[in-house]
């Protein structure tokens, strides 16, 4: 091999070596550990019934621990630990718009600004939202004009 061709050869195999470890991404269950989302209401964000299939509702329950209430903020996605992601239903951008369970899929419908404390704001611009203020287990969620209120102020835990 010529004296002249090896550092390009060192160059073009680092450059390769490098985009590989560049494009590499670990797994998303390793970069995060779950929290709980706990509303300024004293309930936490619910798969109900623990249904992992698509479309399965959210909604406000007791704390309890379980698989239905473990999340994984990701970047901006908020994943369920039974393996969905949250999202608009029908990528649903107006008031009232209800969230549901849903193969993550990076769309607007499932873009997230998480604080650690405060309002979840949706791409579409609104919060997360418990339907009324209703306190009660069950209660469902929704998207909803930004306003302050203890039902759109959530931590997580």
């Amino acid at each position: 091999m010529s004296r002249s061709l090896r550092p390009a050869i060192l160059a073009l195999t680092t450059a390769c070596v490098l985009a590989l470890v560049a494009s590499h991404d670990a797994p998303a269950a390793a970069q995060v550990r779950p929290s709980a989302i706990v509303s300024a209401l004293g309930r936490c964000l619910d798969v109900s019934s623990a249904n992992s299939q698509n479309g399965a509702a959210i909604q406000l329950y007791d704390c309890n621990g379980t698989p239905a209430q473990q999340w994984f903020v990701e970047g901006t996605r908020i994943r369920s630990a039974l393996g969905r992601c949250l999202d608009v239903s029908a990528g649903n951008s107006g008031n009232g718009a209800s969230l549901q369970l849903y193969d993550c899929n990076g769309t607007p419908a499932q873009t997230w600004t998480v604080p650690r404390t405060g309002p979840i704001v949706s791409a579409f611009g609104r919060c997360l939202d418990v339907s009324a203020g209703n306190p009660n287990n069950g209660a469902s969620l929704q998207l909803y004009d930004c306003n302050g209120t203890p039902a759109q102020t959530w931590t997580l835990r």
